[in-house]
C-alpha cells in the first residue's frame, strides 16, 4: 500500500474551509488480508467516511470536539483539523467483506484479500 496524497490540505465545504491532516496509521498483513489501524483522536464512529474507488481507499474523519468560540487559546499542542488518508492498494481485496470499527479514536479496517490474490498451493503431478 502506498499513500497517494500528502496532506495537510484545505477544501471548501459549503463556504466553510475545512483543513485536513494525514493521520498516523499502520498496516499489518497476513496471508488472508490486511488490517489497517488509523489513529484519529477526537473522531467518533459517525464522523468517519470510508470509500473504495477501484484500488484507491479513501478515509476521512471529522472531529466534533471543536473549542468554544468564546475561548481564546493561550497555549496549544493540539490541531483541530479533520483527517484524510488516501491509500493505493497493490493487491485486490474482497470489497464486500471489508469491515470497520472505531474504538477510542482508532479506526480498524479489515480488508480480506480477493481469492485470486491469495497464495495458492500447486500440487506437482
Amino acid at each position: 500500500m502506498t499513500t497517494t496524497a500528502d496532506l495537510p490540505s484545505k477544501v471548501a465545504n459549503g463556504g466553510e474551509q475545512r483543513r485536513f491532516r494525514r493521520p498516523v496509521y499502520e498496516v499489518d498483513a497476513n496471508a488472508d488480508g490486511y488490517q489497517i489501524s488509523v489513529f484519529m483522536p477526537g473522531v467518533a464512529k459517525d464522523g468517519v467516511q470510508i470509500a473504495l474507488h477501484g484500488r484507491n481507499l479513501e478515509i476521512e474523519g471529522t472531529r466534533r470536539d471543536r473549542p468554544q468560540e468564546s475561548w481564546r487559546p493561550v497555549l496549544t499542542e493540539l490541531n483541530w483539523d479533520d483527517y484524510r488518508l488516501r491509500l493505493e492498494l497493490n493487491v485486490r481485496v474482497n470489497d464486500s467483506a471489508i469491515s470497520a470499527q472505531v474504538t477510542d479514536g482508532v479506526l480498524r479496517l479489515t480488508l480480506p484479500k480477493a481469492d485470486e490474490a491469495k497464495p495458492r498451493r500447486i500440487e506437482v503431478a
